[in-house]
């Protein structure tokens, strides 16, 4: 079989050259509609550049200036974040937070946003409006110094449960109490947060807070519901220096709580007995002669309590 020759005719030639122009006029078109597209945002913001909640997008750089000096600088004059904590509640001054060099370039810093992009990048940005929030730059200094006043001021120390022996001989157990400290890093990421979001809607922040658990609960005392053992001197004919230190020891050894298997040393929990602490001059024993010195007294204490101990093991 003769083997046909195709041939392309003049309308097909011309119907394929119309589709080469045409779609040559429609990428050309395509192209310099996102060139003009692109040239009018050079002049702009770019569409989603936030600051501190606010959309800045398709302002001028004049018009972000204005807007940052009417809505934000001069707004923040006035504001305050609330820090509250049960019935306790500071005052955060705006005024302080943000560094003013900052405000004063930041309509600067949101223009040049994407415009050394390449024509494409910048068409992509503009076309899908994506989201760039710009966080204000904080006093850092002035921060830490309010977080710490507040640190100090809302600490407490773990009370331990802890017995009582009542006038009529019951045992009555004093409940525990919890203590609690600042969580200083989560309450400063807080405030960075509350300014760079927008604290105009809910200018609150709820004071974070660690609670520390008693070592000693009322539940473990419980069980304690009588006098264990007892002992007793008397010191009606000793002077007043050392009568003050026998009641200044028996003091720091009061309400002593000793768990299974701690260790109790009574030199440790009374201390050095010195004019510092308290003590005073009163008659004690050296090489069997009875002297004056500080603490005299102390050591009737220790024996008393010794012997209680004895009488404990007995």
């Amino acid at each position: 079989m003769k083997k046909r020759d195709y041939r392309i005719t003049i309308i097909a030639k011309i119907l394929i050259i119309q589709l080469v122009l045409t779609l040559g006029g429609l990428m050309i078109g395509c192209t310099w509609r996102i060139y003009a597209e692109n040239k009018k945002w050079d002049a702009l913001v770019y569409p989603g550049v936030q600051l501190a909640g606010f959309d800045l997008g398709g302002k001028t750089k004049e018009e972000a200036e204005q807007f940052i000096r009417n809505e934000l600088i001069d707004s923040l004059r006035d504001k305050q974040i609330k820090m509250v904590l049960d019935d306790q509640a500071y005052d955060l001054d705006c005024s302080d937070l943000i560094l003013a060099r900052f405000l004063e370039d930041a309509a600067d810093r949101l223009f040049s946003l994407g415009k050394n992009l390449d024509w494409y990048q910048k068409h992509q940005w503009i076309k899908k409006g994506k989201q760039y929030p710009i966080s204000f730059r904080l006093n850092e200094a002035y921060i830490d110094q309010f977080i710490e006043r507040i640190e100090k001021d809302i600490y407490r120390e773990p009370v331990n449960a802890s017995i009582q022996k009542m006038p009529d001989g019951t045992i009555q157990v004093q409940p525990e109490v919890e203590g609690r400290k600042l969580q200083k890093e989560k309450l400063k990421k807080l405030i960075q947060e509350k300014i760079n979001n927008g604290l105009w809607e809910d200018p609150v922040i709820r004071i974070p807070v660690q609670r520390i658990a008693a070592a000693v609960t009322a539940e473990e005392l419980s069980c304690i519901d009588t006098l264990l053992a007892s002992f007793h001197t008397s010191f009606a004919a000793s002077s007043p220096g050392r009568i003050h230190n026998i009641r200044l020891a028996a003091e720091k050894i009061n309400g002593t709580l000793l768990m299974p298997g701690e260790v109790f040393s009574f030199n440790e929990r009374v201390g050095p007995r010195t004019r510092e602490r308290g003590f005073q001059e009163g008659p004690i024993i050296i090489d069997s002669k009875i002297g004056s010195g500080l603490g005299g007294g102390v050591c009737q204490v220790s024996s008393t309590l010794y012997n209680a101990k004895i009488g404990r093991a007995h």
